[in-house]
């Protein structure tokens, strides 16, 4: 395997916790989702490339607060839903770089 260059940067959206009110949440997760494509446009722009190197993902709609095991930290099975949604994206990160 080799490494992409530029690195492939995965930003994920925060996951619902219990002191935080979910306002909260999705504000900061639009936030970041907006910082991701402007930094996406401004790196496109500088370096006139097409693609695009930092990818966001929202964070799994099922985990809930159920799944955490503290205010903030997910429990075994909260980890279990997000290995599930993150293994894949990861994979697909690196096939697309990989497949260049």
């Amino acid at each position: 395997m080799t490494w992409p260059t530029p690195p492939q940067i995965l930003v994920t959206g925060l996951f619902k916790q219990k002191k935080v009110d979910e306002q909260y949440i999705t504000q900061s997760n639009t936030a970041l989702e907006e910082l991701v494509v402007k930094t996406n446009i401004a790196e496109m722009q500088k370096h006139a490339q097409q693609d695009h190197w930092v990818h966001w993902m929202e964070p799994p709609k099922q985990i809930g607060l159920k799944y955490l095991q503290d205010d903030v930290h997910l429990n075994t099975d909260g980890y279990q839903i997000w290995d599930d949604a993150l293994y894949p994206k990861i994979q697909e990160l690196l096939h697309l770089h990989n497949s260049r």
